[in-house]
């Protein structure tokens, strides 16, 4: 018979090799079974402890737990290396209004910064608001955190209270992340929040996230960026405060309130002063044209190819994706295209209705352009399973294919999410199913489906949320092969056809 080999027999180095792979929860049943593992194990624990936000509701004993000022034991706080502290007393409570400012919201704001005052070998901070933090107490504990390389700051008051912060902050910061506290009204207008008094001595940020900020060429320049995300944000100089301030970046996701935010005009539902974009894109070319702009993006991100088209950029980008195709006339579309000549382009199929995630798969007459767009060769398109209840997968991808007859399109990848959500309902719970049931068939029909409308086609990928990945592609000698999980991973990354829809920055 075959020897068995027992969990507990293991060596302590393949013990501590096994348990990176390890869910928080197994971790922790193993932690109470033995003292041997409870001694072995527990500093993973720890590490795993601080990689989910602590809510309020929980941080008392999550310090008691870390034994900080305890004497019954060693202090497990130096075994920390992420914390995340959220001020709501629990994961779907809600968040407190900005004045709400109560005994618990101050407590947790202590004991948080207790925590922060010992550990020195944290290296990811996320707070989740910093509303009851003490300004001159928070940037005293940052200053001794030597080893922090990720740092992601909610609901910072937009007064200026919080200003000096990271003033003497000696790490070498690499991923920063600052949301203001948003505007109490709608539609929003010209946040008066400058982030950048907050990021003066921070020379080493090489990706950058920002909400609800305004941005002026005097503000920087930060020239290690090469990762910009803005969402919220005031430009009231244009592109030209983008290519002064970061004259590094090769990714640039713009989303959300550029337009609304720019515009002098009214902007009520979806109707657009076209003149003053006319007018506003006119003005940022001539800046490019006298002082020039970046040679080149590697990505640009932006949430109406409206914005892209007021921006007039004059670069060429790598991949460019546009998240709301639908209700883009045809000539701003193309016009965007041949500004910045992307080699990839991708978009969102599906809106948050189910009913406009039926329509915008089914009618993509924006993307016209890419027939005549000679540049574009890869094609990503991302949506959810909520689709398939509508439409078959063939349909899908043979409605795409609709646009692209005449075009250049080599490559194309459907990523499918999965997606439940407490107000499903009817046939909307089915969807898991469906995507499952169709990952499990043969995607043949669906390839035949889109190389007999795009003679061009090579590759077809589709991408089942968390159930896998297949496609199929021309090989070498000319004929159509099936990809399986691995296979199509391997040339989704290849070919820089990743789902990066969701993109900022994470520790």
């Amino acid at each position: 018979m075959a020897k068995v080999c027992h969990l507990c027999g293991l060596p302590v180095d393949v013990l501590l090799h096994i348990a990176p792979f390890l869910d928080c929860a197994d971790i922790l049943c193993l932690t109470e079974t033995s003292k041997a593992f409870h001694d072995i194990l527990l500093p993973e624990s720890v590490k795993r402890a601080g990689t989910s936000p602590i809510y309020r509701a929980k941080i008392h004993a999550f310090h008691r737990f870390l034994r900080i000022g305890d004497d019954s034991g060693r202090s497990r706080v130096c075994w920390l290396r992420s914390f995340a502290y959220c001020p709501k007393l629990q994961r779907n409570a809600q968040s407190l209004p900005l004045r709400h400012l109560d005994a618990g919201t101050a407590e947790g704001a202590h004991l948080t910064l207790d925590i922060l005052r010992h550990a020195s070998n944290i290296t990811s901070l996320s707070l989740h608001s910093l509303v009851g933090f003490d300004p001159g107490q928070l940037r005293l504990v940052l200053t001794n955190m030597v080893g922090l390389t990720y740092i992601d700051f909610r609901r910072v008051p937009r007064q200026g209270v919080h200003d000096d912060t990271l003033l003497n902050t000696t790490a070498a910061l690499r991923t920063v992340s600052l949301s203001m506290v948003s505007p109490d009204y709608a539609p929003i207008r010209n946040p008066a929040t400058d982030a950048s008094p907050m990021l003066r001595t921070c020379a080493t940020i090489q990706v950058l996230s920002l909400q609800y900020v305004r941005l002026l060429a005097r503000s920087g320049p930060f020239p290690a960026v090469r990762s910009l995300y803005l969402r919220s944000y005031h430009l009231p100089e244009g592109v030209s405060t983008l290519v002064t301030l970061f004259p590094a970046v090769r990714e640039l996701c713009l989303n959300d309130h550029y337009l609304a935010e720019t515009l002098q005009g009214p902007l009520t539902g979806h109707e657009t002063p076209w003149s003053e974009v006319q007018s506003l894109r006119e003005r940022n070319r001539a800046w490019q044209l006298t002082h020039g702009s970046w040679h080149a993006l590697d990505h640009l991100s932006v949430d109406k190819a409206d914005t892209g088209y007021a921006l007039g950029l004059m670069c060429r980008v790598d991949r460019l994706d546009v998240r709301y195709v639908d209700g883009t006339g045809p000539g701003i579309f193309a016009t965007l295209l041949e500004d910045v000549r992307p080699h990839r382009f991708g978009f969102r199929g599906y809106h948050f209705s189910p009913y406009f995630k039926c329509q915008t798969l089914a009618n993509l007459g924006p993307l016209t352009p890419l027939a005549t767009a000679p540049s574009v060769t890869h094609l990503v398109c991302w949506t959810v399973d909520d689709a398939l209840v509508y439409l078959e997968l063939d349909a899908i991808v043979a409605n795409i294919g609709q646009h692209l007859r005449s075009g250049t399109v080599t490559h194309i990848c459907l990523h499918i999410r999965s997606t439940v959500r407490p107000e499903s309902s009817g046939l909307q719970l089915h969807a898991p199913q469906l995507a499952a049931d169709m990952y499990k068939s043969s995607l043949r029909k669906t390839v035949d489906a889109i190389v007999a409308l795009v003679q061009s086609i090579r590759c077809v990928l589709v991408e089942f949320g968390g159930l896998g990945m297949k496609g199929g592609m021309v090989g070498n000698d000319g004929l159509w092969k099936d990809l399986n999980d691995m296979e199509s991973r391997l040339v989704m990354k290849e070919e820089g056809l990743q789902d990066r829809s969701g993109g900022y920055p994470r520790s």
